[in-house]
């Protein structure tokens, strides 16, 4: 672990104590005055503890590396899998073959992505999970829902295999000269913090000052208020953690490289927004509020993942170009 590494983990989990600090405060006085009805108090200490549980397991992750994080992905990535599964079959015909075969090239792209040079490997899987399908379907004869189930999970392959994966690609970019460094995980890090960040402050100031919505047939909590507001933060906190992280400051004018900064911030601000609608159009259809029960107060691994599954490539692709 580099001195950086564990500096960044020290001031999350900082941060985290002292959020959470606060929550337990505003709960119990909310509580206290009648402000807060019992069973949401219970549902925001719910929520508090699953953070330190998500966080623990990130951090677990990031201390092995690349390996660390493709594990951590690709069992994530299965989950949401299942879950989509799940809800997906509550409007189609049977489709257990097809979740199974997506399961399985994940677990061998990852194997791929951390062993060999990924440049074919995302085309190469791509091409396997629609020919997979493809013939799975035909030649067992799955006629009913044919398109349907061949391109839903297709889909759901490119956003939970191909598009999660992008967060482990990024170790394969050029690490900071910083001397407080994160090492290869840098990248991955920046993004997690960026994400996880923007989806509390656009739901922290959307509640707030949200009051004309974006597409509440949709996403009913999503408000023009939060996205801008969301945007603005993520892209102050990514100038903020661009040197350690990344190498956005390297070579080149410290404005430009700010600049680039607060552009990658933006860019994943608008990409979660994104990536959180379409998983909940998923959800709206099948009319579901959260995917899971998996983490109490939170929802299901779909929506913990949901701002990644865009936020992923759209940072990789960025980064990739100007790191």
């Amino acid at each position: 672990m580099t001195r950086g590494l564990f500096a960044m983990l020290v001031v999350v989990f900082s941060v985290l104590a002292l959020g959470s600090t606060i929550r337990i405060f505003s709960v119990r006085r909310g509580v206290k005055f009648g402000d807060v009805q019992p069973s949401l108090a219970q549902q925001r200490m719910d929520s508090l503890r699953q953070w330190w549980w998500l966080l623990i397991a990130f951090s677990l992750a990031l201390l092995f590396g690349k390996i660390g994080l493709a594990v951590l992905f690709c069992a994530a990535g299965l989950v949401g899998l299942y879950e989509f599964h799940t809800i997906f079959a509550r409007r189609s015909a049977d489709s257990a073959w097809p979740c199974v075969l997506v399961g399985l090239v994940a677990i061998v792209h990852y194997s791929l992505i951390t062993t060999v040079d990924s440049s074919w490997t995302q085309p190469s899987m791509i091409s396997a999970l629609f020919f997979g399908l493809m013939l799975q379907q035909v030649f067992g004869g799955r006629i009913r829902d044919y398109l349907r189930t061949t391109a839903g999970y297709f889909w759901a392959a490119l956003l939970l295999v191909i598009g999660l994966s992008h967060a482990v690609l990024l170790c394969g970019l050029p690490v900071s000269v910083n001397a407080w460094n994160a090492g290869v995980v840098g990248w991955t890090l920046y993004l997690m913090l960026l994400t996880e960040c923007n989806d509390i402050a656009q739901a922290l100031i959307g509640r707030r000052f949200g009051k004309t919505k974006i597409i509440p047939s949709v996403s009913p909590g999503k408000s023009w208020a939060g996205l801008l507001g969301g945007m603005l933060v993520t892209a102050l906190l990514a100038m903020c953690l661009a040197a350690p992280l990344t190498t956005f400051l390297q070579a080149r004018p410290l404005g430009q490289g700010l600049a680039i900064a607060a552009l990658s911030g933006v860019l994943i601000s608008i990409a979660g927004f994104l990536g959180d609608v379409n998983i909940s159009a998923l959800k709206r259809e099948a009319h579901l509020k959260d995917s899971s029960h998996l983490f109490p107060g939170m929802g299901g691994m779909l929506d913990r993942l949901d701002s990644l599954t865009l936020a992923a490539p759209v940072f990789f692709y960025l980064a990739r170009t100007l790191a």
